[in-house]
């Protein structure tokens, strides 16, 4: 079987056109398919980054709202708290109340003097204490104290023994200082 009778003659102008498809080729992969498959690979790079973005910004998103909580949880405690602080209108009961503590501890209580106080956004008001008792009843008062009252604090204290020798109760004296939220709700406006 023959397939070509004729031998195959290349003229120029084959040539010429076998060129220019080969330069039409290469001008059409180098100027469409290598710049689409760079901008897939920019893409795709630019996908993962995407990604990456949005898993942060979930992160910090919940992390925003366990703060916002947080927050939340720290004003209402704040709240409690000054609602729970003395007013300065509760003063004598809340004397009263640190000389039945005292008592309740097995201290006599002899003697409660003012002090000076202060006025800033909340009063301060010092007092001092003089009383009988048992060093350790005193130590009990003063831990029942810390616990039972957050806001009062012991600015100084004294134990000094009795003068009679078969007293084996103390001459205990201390200094209590009261902070107190002013009565007026305006000194409280604009505060959280």
């Amino acid at each position: 079987m023959i397939l070509l009778h004729r031998p195959i003659v290349v003229y120029d102008v084959d040539a010429v056109a076998a060129v220019v498809l080969l330069a039409l080729l290469a001008l059409g992969y180098f100027g469409v398919v290598e710049p689409a498959e760079e901008r897939a690979r920019l893409q795709n790079g630019l996908q993962a980054q995407l990604t990456q973005l949005e898993a942060q910004m979930g992160r910090r998103a919940a992390r925003l709202r366990a703060l916002e909580e947080q927050v939340g949880q720290l004003q209402k405690g704040v709240a409690a708290q000054r609602a729970a602080a003395p007013r300065r209108a509760s003063l004598a009961a809340t004397v009263q109340g640190i000389v039945a503590l005292a008592e309740s501890c097995g201290l006599r209580v002899a003697q409660v003097a003012p002090q000076t106080g202060r006025e800033t956004d909340h009063h301060l008001a010092d007092f001092a204490f003089s009383a009988r008792g048992y060093s350790l009843d005193f130590l009990r008062f003063l831990d029942q104290l810390a616990r039972d009252n957050p806001h009062c604090s012991v600015l100084q204290f004294a134990v000094a023994a009795s003068a009679q020798a078969e007293d084996a109760a103390c001459n205990l004296s201390w200094t209590l200082r009261l902070r107190m939220l002013s009565d007026e709700p305006a000194a409280l406006a604009g505060r959280p």
